[in-house]
């Protein structure tokens, strides 16, 4: 239950902080967004895909996010705006909703508050983060992907080793571990950037949590004479990553980075060129430390942006005729009997982002009987991402996997060489006109969740590919939130 307000785009108001409980309707959702503090509800007519990482945190926070392409349902909502409506999940999953007297609600159940229990609405959820310290090594093989060097992508990559068929591939990685941003800052030629962004850092921790904006200040700092403008969080964050993008990458680390990679097996950048590809993409996730999303879903949980430490895990790009998301609890009935995954053509970013607009393929299937998948949804996504041979540099923070907390898409996996989005024909595809193709892979793929899930001993939220020749690849997995 919550007050209705109507906006045009979510990136807008995923900054604000609502002080009573509220149902935003949004025209456009594109997926990659934050849910704002204080709401309850989100409907749209936009169709983001179930496992969207925006769908996967508003289920993380309970927060009811109903999709609607009948314009009479949304007109009658969006004409109550201004006023409280209590909306209600149906067993067959529709939404209805009845305009109550009630005014004093909580902001996170939807429940009646009492005066006592009032109080607690929109308090922070205090979450803890441990702040790892540099290893001494810029770069670290498999065998020494531990706690506190490196995130949870590569521990649960070089975990599953072992304990899963053969048949499911698992890239070979390194990592530049927690602390080497931060090591880098404190090279002499990297000071002047260090400094800059230490004030600016200071002055995202004054800005009061219920304001876009911090108070205005003068010349003299009196509060008195001429007043400036003020800066948000948005353009203080811009110039974080702005000169995060400048960073100086220390000699020995490009030098400890090929010689792992080799070790490895992972193909080297050939020349000069294409190594400053590379380390531009390691300097962008490392400047994502300071995305717009993360600051406010961390804000949300009382943590502070500048405790993150950003790992990044370096892994060739594997060539992707399908890219797949697993979730081994199925997230629209909770059962945890039932795997339910997402496919689309070419590279998963055009699933979980939503740069894509369309759905896409949707699929389940029984743990008991996981060679007979039942199709849910076909595709309507008319593009597809692909990228030529290359490497891709994976963010693999401490602030990702929290307990209890979706840190998915906060921060950027980035490829060397730029994504192109390619027309691309579903109907045409073997994947909807084959029906024995399609289960193949679709079991195959729910064959590979399955086997996750029982070697990590949880529900697993999984991404992977598979390639042209059939061959299934998981490339990172963390604990289903």
């Amino acid at each position: 239950m919550g007050v209705v307000e109507v906006v045009e785009h979510l990136s807008t108001v995923q900054n604000k902080v609502y002080d009573e409980p509220t149902v935003l309707v949004v025209h456009n959702v594109t997926g990659e967004e934050e849910v704002p503090e204080g709401v309850v509800g989100l409907l749209t007519p936009d169709a983001p895909d179930v496992l969207s990482h925006v769908s996967v945190r508003a289920r993380n926070m309970h927060v009811l996010f109903a999709t609607c392409h009948d314009e009479e349902p949304l007109d009658q909502i969006k004409k109550a705006e201004g006023q409280y409506l209590r909306f209600k999940p149906t067993a067959a999953g529709a939404v209805t909703w009845v305009s109550p007297s009630l005014q004093s609600i909580d902001a996170f159940t939807g429940n009646l508050l009492t005066n006592e229990s009032q109080q607690g609405a929109n308090q922070v959820l205090n979450l803890t983060i441990d702040i790892p310290r540099w290893c001494g090594k810029w770069v670290v093989t498999a065998n020494e992907f531990r706690d506190g060097v490196v995130g949870a992508k590569s521990k649960n990559l070089a975990n599953l080793r072992g304990k899963i068929p053969d048949w499911i591939r698992l890239p070979s990685a390194v990592t530049v571990p927690f602390g080497s941003f931060e090591q880098a800052l404190e090279m002499h030629e990297n000071h002047p950037i260090r400094d800059q962004i230490r004030g600016l850092v200071h002055q995202l921790k004054q800005l009061p949590r219920h304001l876009a904006a911090p108070p205005p200040t003068n010349s003299n700092g009196n509060g008195t004479g001429q007043q400036h403008p003020p800066e948000g969080p948005q353009a203080i964050l811009a110039k974080c990553r702005e000169l995060a993008m400048q960073v100086k990458v220390p000699g020995e680390l490009k030098e400890q980075l090929a010689a792992a990679m080799r070790e490895s097996g992972i193909p080297v950048p050939e020349n000069e060129e294409r190594w400053n590809m590379a380390m531009e993409a390691l300097r962008g996730v490392w400047a994502s430390k300071y995305n717009d999303r993360a600051f406010y879903s961390l804000r949300k949980c009382g943590i502070e942006s500048d405790d993150v430490r950003m790992a990044v895990c370096v892994m060739r790009v594997v060539p992707a005729r399908y890219a797949f998301v697993i979730h081994t609890k199925n997230p629209s009935n909770n059962d945890a009997n039932e795997v339910f995954c997402e496919l689309v053509k070419g590279l998963g970013e055009s699933l979980v982002s939503g740069m894509v607009p369309g759905s896409s393929i949707a699929f389940a299937a029984r743990k008991d009987n996981l060679d007979h998948p039942e199709t849910l949804a076909y595709a309507s996504k008319s593009e597809g991402m692909f990228v030529r041979e290359s490497l891709i540099f994976r963010s693999d923070s401490n602030g990702e996997d929290l307990e209890g907390y979706a840190g998915a898409g906060l921060y950027e996996s980035i490829t060397m060489d730029e994504t192109q989005l390619v027309r691309v024909d579903y109907n045409d595809d073997p994947i909807t006109k084959d029906p024995e193709f399609r289960r193949k892979v679709m079991s195959d793929i729910c064959k590979v969740g399955a086997a996750i899930e029982a070697a990590l001993g949880s529900a697993q939220d999984i991404e992977g590919v598979v390639d042209p020749d059939g061959n299934v690849h998981v490339v990172q997995t963390r604990p289903q939130v």
